[in-house]
């Protein structure tokens, strides 16, 4: 009876964690389906069944539940089709998911990177160099502990072995999946962190008391390592982010309603600049949507006419045309939805105006006024 009650809190709190867990990212999911297969061994099938409940069939139906919920939220028909294209619009961008060639390399960068910010490395070690030596490290850190464990170096017992087992199952499952899905994208690769942690602190606690001094103290080395060289990529990326928030600021504290802010939309700039103005805030990138656009679309066309609407519009009205400085100077990444995107006709047009220049302090705004339309039309 005590068992039982000692057992219930643990079961319900597992269950609250792994629907967390699939409502902060779904691939969350390959965790509670290792937590499943993984209960498969015991041969108890109400034992089996009480765990796909808890980590499979409960926070599926949660995160069912709140998609079923945004979805009428937006006033789209309450019907399974359009729920579930809701759901899964992100897969039907067309960008992500397929196998290339250079989907293990991607992974392998992917995987390194989630762990130590290659980018910073490379200011003192070539890609190549980091990855080659990443490799052998990881080999011979596996050659080790597999010549441990044959020589009776490692003994676990019955809990650490079921632990390792699920970790296993979910690593590779994950893995599979973000190769498949996005393998160089370090957020899908850096879920897997505690996946690593867990298993060296397994492996180095049971190791033979020779043994584990050099090992534990090779691994404080590494975090040590990791801790410096991502909190220089954190220092990089925060300053960043400072100047993009600065600037977004400061492009606000001078528009008006009637205004459009025209940004490259790349990175979060366009986010904040959303967030912050009061006006129209026109994106370069993501102009035609998050859908890939078909080989029948005349993308430079489209989003040339467009915004040139759209700013014009706003010209013609009163307002004024505030363009970013890296839409200004063409600074814009032929990525994504831009890959057949010419910028030179929209640059043509922008720069046939003429502008003031504005210094925010984080960086200058071009002000097309609605003068600049009756100059424009009288060089015409």
């Amino acid at each position: 009876l005590h068992e039982e009650k000692t057992q219930e809190p643990s079961a319900f709190l597992g269950t609250i964690l792994a629907t967390l867990g699939m409502l902060f990212h779904q691939t969350a999911i390959f965790f509670n389906l290792a937590l499943a297969i993984s209960s498969l061994r015991g041969g108890d099938w109400k034992r089996t069944v009480s765990k796909l409940k808890r980590y499979v069939v409960i926070p599926i139906s949660a995160v069912t539940f709140f998609y079923v919920l945004a979805t009428g939220l937006t006033g789209v028909e309450m019907s399974p089709s359009p729920v579930l294209r809701f759901a899964t619009s992100y897969a039907h961008s067309g960008w992500w998911g397929g196998v290339e060639r250079r989907t293990g390399w991607l992974s392998f960068h992917g995987l390194i990177d989630s762990m130590i910010s290659i980018e910073s490395l490379e200011a003192w070690l070539p890609l190549s160099g980091i990855l080659a030596l990443a490799a052998v490290v990881s080999l011979a850190t596996l050659l080790r502990m597999w010549r441990a464990a044959r020589m009776g170096g490692i003994h676990l017992n019955a809990s650490q072995q079921s632990l390792l087992t699920v970790i296993g199952l979910w690593a590779a499952m994950h893995s599979l999946f973000v190769a498949w899905w996005y393998p160089e994208n370090i957020e899908f690769w850096i879920i897997l962190t505690p996946a690593f942690f867990v298993s060296i602190a397994i492996l180095a606690i049971n190791l033979e008391t020779g043994n584990r001094r050099s090992v534990l103290t090779a691994i404080v080395l590494a975090l040590l390592l990791e801790i410096g060289v991502n909190a220089r990529q954190a220092n990089s990326v925060c300053s960043a982010g400072n100047r993009n928030l600065k600037y977004s600021v400061g492009i606000a504290s001078i528009v008006k309603e009637s205004d459009v802010v025209l940004t490259t939309g790349q990175g979060p700039l366009a986010a904040y600049l959303r967030y912050f103005c009061s006006c129209q805030v026109v994106s370069v990138h993501g102009f035609l949507g998050m859908d890939i656009p078909r080989p029948e679309v005349d993308v430079t066309g489209e989003i040339t006419s467009g915004i040139r609407g759209i700013s014009e519009a706003a010209l013609q009205g009163g307002g004024s045309i505030i363009v970013d400085d890296d839409l200004w100077g063409g600074v814009i990444a032929n990525t994504r939805d831009l890959q057949r995107f010419d910028p030179k006709p929209l640059l043509e047009w922008l720069h046939q105006y003429h502008v003031s220049i504005q210094d925010t302090g984080d960086g200058l705004a071009y002000i097309i006024s609605p003068d600049s339309l009756i100059r424009s039309k009288q060089l015409r």
